[in-house]
């Protein structure tokens, strides 16, 4: 499932993985140590490692600090967090239900950065 833009909402588009994402879900499954159940649903975003390439490239000399608030790989992919870890926010209120409000609500995920080996060193 991906979330698209659909006017002033998001919606679910689900689709068939493409091989790269599915080689990223078998990854993940490899170190959590088991696969997941049917209908496990979380999130990825395919494009982290190479947002994080051009990041470096653009890098002659310096330091990249990124700060993760996130979960490590062990929490993030729990069994009892088999629907993601997506939050709404809207008029001071945190809920699960995207559908829940049309127009402007905050959206947050927490995010993953465990699955990218360290540069540098």
């Amino acid at each position: 499932m991906c979330i698209t833009a659909a006017g002033d909402s998001l919606q679910p588009e689900y689709r068939a993985a493409d091989e790269h994402l599915a080689a990223q879900v078998r990854l993940i499954e490899q170190r959590r140590n088991r696969p997941f159940e049917t209908g496990y649903c979380s999130e990825l975003n395919p494009a982290l490692n190479a947002w994080l390439d051009g990041l470096y490239a653009a890098l002659n000399r310096g330091v990249v600090l990124l700060i993760d608030y996130g979960y490590v790989l062990s929490e993030y992919y729990l069994d009892e967090r088999s629907s993601g870890t997506l939050i709404c926010h809207y008029q001071h209120r945190a809920h699960a239900d995207r559908a829940l409000v049309s127009g402007p609500a905050g959206y947050y995920r927490v995010r993953g950065f465990q699955l990218r080996r360290p540069r540098g060193g």
